[in-house]
């Protein structure tokens, strides 16, 4: 069959396939014959087959018998509804007898539908009608075996026009990759390094899990692979920020063998390298960036903790001078509170007298362990004035004592209970009774003296505040 004779029967039965879904929709019943036969006409006279076997096609009459449109002369079918016209024929040459004919009716009952014609009109075309049906069914049983065919054809066609999704997956991951190696070039920090590794460890676990399903030796389980390194390292920086900026090198080698692993005639194989080179450049710079930050941040905090620290040592010097200070002072307040409890035993008999030479005796070895302990100290250069005032007044202290016990052991020689009678005598017990007053007095105030030193030097050694780390 050729094309044009396919065009010829095609539509019409087309028409027919669609009037079948809704009568209405095609004028009805009447309507579906009349495209019924019609397409038969059609048919016949394309593939020059089909011809009426009642023989010639009579004349027909003006108006059709069924829906009483025109026909047109020569016509076997009405145009509008389609019915088989089956009027007598038109005479060749001259007109014949009526009577001959068609005996018992009249010219006009010739023409005039419900006349005499009207039962055998009506048979020839209802015969003619179930003909035509009879002998188009198969053709319309073949339009639709073709047409079903088109179909599975076209829905065959469609579903292995459809990308398996492993190659779909590997489209959208070059789309993937190329828009985090763009996010990573216009990174300002390592919290937006961060965001793109965490949506680069998404994709990789999407192709890890595809690439588990496929064949290992198949060219795209193979570029999903270089795909899946690629994402790995990107994915390795989900934890750098300014403490953890050696992640990045690592992450950076693991990209690197990605790109040099993507297949070599990919379509895409280009564009991704030079991404990925360029992402690596702003990487690098804004890692190293970072890390100047943090190197200068570090420097400066380890300045001031050096600073404070120092001033931590020297509020414990400080802090230590000043107890040691208060210590020996408070012991010498003691001994000396009971060398003059002693003075009052001095006057009496030899027994008491002796008590009182024995205990001068101890108190010289007390003040000289106090100066001891004074001069062992470590003194900050701020209280080394105080301190040699204090050793001063101490020292006079010891002196005095020291002379006292040298009268009251010469006292000691003189007759029986006259040995305070000859202390009374010797300038050194008066000496004694009238420094030891001199040496208090001058303690105290060196102990004053310590005290507001101290206070200043503490207010001053203020601890400053350790910078805050920087954002990178």
């Amino acid at each position: 069959m050729s094309t044009g004779s396919g065009v010829m029967w095609l539509t019409p039965l087309h028409a027919v396939f669609v009037c079948g879904v809704s009568r209405a929709s095609c004028g009805g019943q009447a309507h579906l014959r009349g495209v019924v036969m019609s397409t038969q006409r059609t048919l016949a006279e394309g593939t020059g087959a089909g011809e009426d076997p009642t023989g010639p096609i009579p004349v027909t009459a003006p108006n059709c018998h069924e829906c009483g449109g025109g026909v047109p002369p020569g016509s076997a079918y009405c145009p509008r509804c389609g019915s088989a016209q089956t009027l007598p024929p038109q005479p060749e040459h001259g007109a014949e007898d009526p009577d001959e004919s068609n005996p018992g009716t009249t010219p006009d009952d010739r023409f005039i539908l419900g006349a005499g014609q009207e039962a055998g009109s009506q048979e020839v075309a209802e015969w003619s009608v179930a003909d035509s049906r009879s002998r188009s069914w198969p053709k319309l049983l073949l339009v639709a075996a073709v047409l079903a065919v088109l179909g599975v054809a076209s829905l065959v066609l469609w579903t292995f026009g459809q990308q398996r999704p492993e190659v779909a997956l590997a489209k959208a991951s070059v789309d993937n990759i190329n828009s985090y190696f763009e996010r990573l070039e216009g990174a300002t920090g390592t919290s937006d390094l961060r965001e793109v590794a965490t949506d680069a460890d998404e994709a990789r676990a999407e192709i890890k899990d595809m690439v588990r399903t496929l064949d290992g030796a198949d060219d795209t389980t193979l570029e999903l692979r270089s795909y899946q390194k690629v994402l790995t390292g990107v994915a390795a920086l989900r934890s750098i920020n300014g403490n953890k900026l050696d992640k990045w090198p690592k992450g950076r080698a693991t990209i690197e063998r990605g790109l040099q692993f993507l297949p070599d005639d990919h379509e895409s194989t280009s564009e991704l390298t030079a991404e990925g080179d360029s992402a690596i450049t702003a990487v690098n710079r804004l890692v190293n960036n970072a890390q100047d930050k943090m190197d200068a941040w570090a420097a400066e905090a380890d300045r001031v903790e050096q600073r404070n620290q120092g001033v931590l040592d020297q509020e414990q010097t400080l802090i230590g001078f000043r107890d040691g200070f208060l210590a020996v002072h408070s012991d010498y307040g003691d001994v000396r509170d009971e060398a003059r409890e002693m003075d009052a035993d001095v006057d009496g008999d030899s027994e008491e007298f002796r008590e009182v030479m024995v205990f001068f005796d101890h108190g010289v070895d007390q003040r000289e362990g106090l100066l001891a302990r004074l001069d062992s100290m470590y003194v900050p250069a701020v209280m080394s004035e105080v301190h040699s005032q204090f050793r001063s007044a101490l020292y006079d202290g010891l002196q005095a004592m020291s002379s006292a016990s040298d009268a009251l052991n010469s006292a000691w020689h003189c007759d029986v209970d006259m040995e305070y009678t000859c202390l009374q005598m010797d300038p050194r017990w008066a000496n004694y009774e009238n420094s030891s007053s001199n040496v208090t007095e001058h303690l105290a105030s060196v102990d004053d003296r310590m005290n507001a030193v101290y206070q200043q030097q503490m207010q001053s050694l203020s601890t400053e505040a350790i910078p805050d780390k920087p954002k990178v």
